[in-house]
């Protein structure tokens, strides 16, 4: 689906090798990982994904971009009945100077910054698409359900 993958995180831990964009801040929040990544890339757009919901089909990913380039939103994301997944979606990098306040201003809460841009919202019926696995019980238990 994309010609090329990053992997945001605030320092080089990991046993696998995509190419890494280490935080440049202290916090540790999404706000910062956007602010680096922005940073760091030299592009248009950015496809967001929480490492923490490997539940997102390509169908998901499909959705959003198509409705991320059949407008003129700065953000497309993802939408449940459980609410908005402000890491599940496109980022224009226009947004820079938005996300670059936010956190100037200690604001960390992207919901925030998405009340501040263009927003889209894709909304998907089947929460456990975007359900948020922090531990590998949780993520064998979705596996299972899925099966």
């Amino acid at each position: 689906l994309f010609s090329e993958v990053y992997l945001s995180a605030k320092s080089d831990k990991f046993d696998f090798h995509p190419p890494m964009i280490i935080d440049r801040h202290q916090e540790s929040s999404p706000m910062v990982g956007l602010l680096s990544i922005f940073k760091t890339l030299e592009t248009e757009k950015v496809f967001i994904l929480s490492v923490d919901a490997p539940m997102v089909t390509e169908t998901v990913i499909e959705k959003l971009v198509e409705t991320f380039e059949a407008g003129s939103a700065d953000v497309v994301v993802a939408e449940t009945s459980a609410g908005i997944h402000p890491l599940c979606g496109l980022y224009r990098t226009t947004t820079y100077p938005e996300i670059q306040a936010h956190y100037q201003k200690g604001e960390h809460r992207l919901k925030r910054l998405l009340e501040k841009v263009q927003t889209v919202c894709c909304f998907f019926e089947d929460e456990k698409l975007l359900s948020n696995l922090n531990h590998p019980e949780e993520y064998r238990e979705a596996l299972q359900q899925t099966t």
